[in-house]
This record gives structure tokens, C-alpha cells and sequence, in this order.
């Protein structure tokens, strides 16, 4: 790349560019290491939920669902791989929107 022949301003805003392009190619040209994914946990109890199940049976991977007190015999609790109780008391649309109890059971279990 030759840039002599223009101005200092332009120069080292075309070197940056070029520096900045070469980094980025560096970056996402490296080898990177995957985890593969070992279990799914699904925040959710309808027919989407059952469907994600069996396609992590059909992968290998452990499914896991949450259910309030209330959906404890509904069928995505059954199809899951393990199933814990989320907002203890509360109504099920309560229950399921309480993200720091449904980050707690996620914590703990693994």
C-alpha cells in the first residue's frame, strides 16, 4: 500500500484503517473454543416448551423445566429431564416472570 503522496491528516487516517481492519482480522481469524451445551433449561410451559424437549432428547442434552405449584401435572414438567418449582405461593404467570428466583434454581442446580 503506498501513501506518500498525500497529506499527513489523510496518511494516518488510511494507516489506522488499515491497522484497525488487520486487528479485526486477527480477532476473529483465531481459534476459538466451544463448550458444547450439556443441558437447556426452558422458562416456558406451552407447546414450544415440549418441542424444545424433544429436540434436546434427540441431541443428547438434558432438558430441564420450571413450573409454579399450580402446573405441577402439566405435560412440560413430564417431558422434561428434571423440572424444579419456581415462586413457592405465587400465581403461575407470577411465577414464571420472577427472573431472580428462576436465576436462583438455575444457580443451584448447576
Amino acid at each position: 500500500m503506498i501513501i506518500s503522496n498525500v497529506s499527513g491528516s489523510v496518511r494516518n487516517h488510511v494507516r489506522n484503517q488499515f491497522i484497525a481492519l488487520s486487528l479485526s482480522r486477527a480477532r476473529y481469524s483465531s481459534k476459538v473454543d466451544y463448550k458444547p451445551i450439556r443441558s437447556v433449561l426452558v422458562a416456558n410451559r406451552g407447546e414450544i416448551a415440549i418441542r424444545v424437549f424433544r429436540a434436546c432428547t434427540e441431541l443428547g442434552i438434558k432438558s430441564v423445566a420450571i413450573y409454579s405449584e399450580q402446573d405441577k401435572m402439566h405435560m412440560h414438567r413430564l417431558k422434561a429431564d428434571e423440572s424444579y418449582l419456581v415462586g413457592k405461593g405465587k400465581a403461575p404467570v407470577e411465577a414464571y416472570l420472577d427472573i431472580p428466583e428462576i436465576i436462583r434454581v438455575a444457580k443451584v442446580n448447576y
